[in-house]
């Protein structure tokens, strides 16, 4: 573990470390609070900074909490919790769904009265939400600098890596911004788009955000640096209050290229669509869509606002594409200017106890049907794997 130096206010205290912490499952994920104080939201318990002003501040004292999404299960063997205030006593809890009552209990390994540090150990079990609540006698408000989490990747799903993570992205314009906890002034570009850091707060420096008012290009582009399939891609969103700020997500597109935006800037409806988001983007949240199964591979991804969609100004806190599990071998390949075939085979599998129907054709899938992050084996007598 990395040495520590502790130092605390009144209701903030700070760590200086000296070694980055391994195992880290939470950096980077999703977070959500009971409330926070000015712009101290919960993603600052998940920074990788130990440092004020980068800490978790809630709004009042009394019953607070702080949930942070893996986005995956895993096993968690140990929680680690950095600059808390020494009357902070929190409990923490481990489960597989956001609001499940069955939550799995962590032990305290360390005394919490009067430490700044705290250790809890989990016991045997897999979950892909961890919960740190402050009791509602605490007189005191919650103040967390970061939370590490230890253990491994135990999902069904087996391991998939994100082709977009820290590549190279341009846009189509950059919006400069105040940084809220520096006063620093940065522009909020295309490579926090692919920093790994769903932050979705745009004035942490996490976010990339145009600077186009009205209908104009809006758009963002990351390279994958090869051809890749795409299976599906997850979009983070800012957080606001402001209806109007909502809307400026609405409908987006995610689109598929081979042509880089430095010789061939996006025009909507000119590339291949890969999805689009029905409808408007729930705010400070993943969300995901299932790209066209049939696709080929393309190297660059593109993420564009929709025309009539608020006011202009598209924003993203984080963008991450994958590939599919197994490679369709008999995927048309992008110079295959056929009509799409007429459907040859239907199945009924199982999914979440319900029946789907699936249809294929010997160009597109035959072997392989996909229902949102799963895959499934089948043949014409049904489903083999399910």
């Amino acid at each position: 573990m990395a040495a520590v130096i502790v130092a605390c206010s009144l209701f903030l205290c700070f760590i200086s470390h000296t070694k980055a912490q391994t195992n880290y499952l939470a950096l980077g994920r999703m977070a959500n609070q009971s409330s926070f104080e000015k712009s101290f939201n919960g993603f600052l318990t998940i920074d990788g900074n130990y440092n004020a002003p980068f800490c978790f501040v809630s709004l009042t004292s009394a019953y607070q909490w702080l949930k942070l999404d893996l986005i995956w299960l895993h096993r968690v063997d140990l929680v680690l919790v950095f600059g808390k205030l020494p009357a902070n006593v929190f409990d923490v809890k481990l489960s597989k769904r956001a609001w499940e009552l069955q939550n799995i209990s962590c032990n305290n390994l360390t005394s919490q009265l009067n430490k700044t540090n705290v250790t809890f150990q989990c016991p045997n079990g897999t979950g892909r939400y961890i919960s740190v609540e402050q009791g509602e006698s605490s007189t005191v408000k919650m103040n967390i600098c970061e939370v590490v989490l230890e253990g491994q990747y135990a999902d069904a799903v087996p391991k998939r890596r994100n082709l977009l993570l820290n590549g190279n992205a341009n846009m189509s314009s950059v919006y400069q911004i105040i940084n809220d906890l520096t006063s620093a002034s940065i522009l909020a570009s295309a490579a926090f788009l692919v920093d790994g850091s769903m932050d979705s707060n745009v004035y942490h420096g996490h976010c990339a955000h145009t600077n186009e008012a009205g209908f104009l290009q809006n758009w963002m582009q990351v390279d994958m640096g090869s051809d890749h399939f795409v299976d599906y891609v997850a979009l983070a969103s800012r957080s606001t209050t402001d209806n109007n700020v909502v809307l400026r997500l609405s409908n987006f597109t995610i689109g598929l290229t081979s042509q880089s935006a430095i010789d061939v800037p996006p025009i909507r409806g000119k590339y291949p669509l890969c999805a689009r988001y029905p409808g408007d983007v729930p705010v400070a949240s993943r969300v995901t869509l299932q790209c066209n199964a049939n696709l080929p591979a393309y190297r660059y991804i593109i993420a564009q606002q929709a025309v009539n969609a608020g006011e202009g100004y598209f924003a993203a806190c984080e963008l991450e594409a994958y590939e599919p599990q197994t490679m369709f071998p008999n995927k048309r390949k992008k110079d295959d200017k056929s009509d799409d075939l007429q459907p040859s085979t239907s199945f009924r599998l199982c999914f979440d106890a319900k029946s789907i129907d699936v249809i294929t054709n010997e160009n597109s899938w035959p072997e392989y049907v996909r229902v949102r992050d799963w895959s499934f084996s089948v043949s014409s007598d049904g489903v083999k794997n399910c």
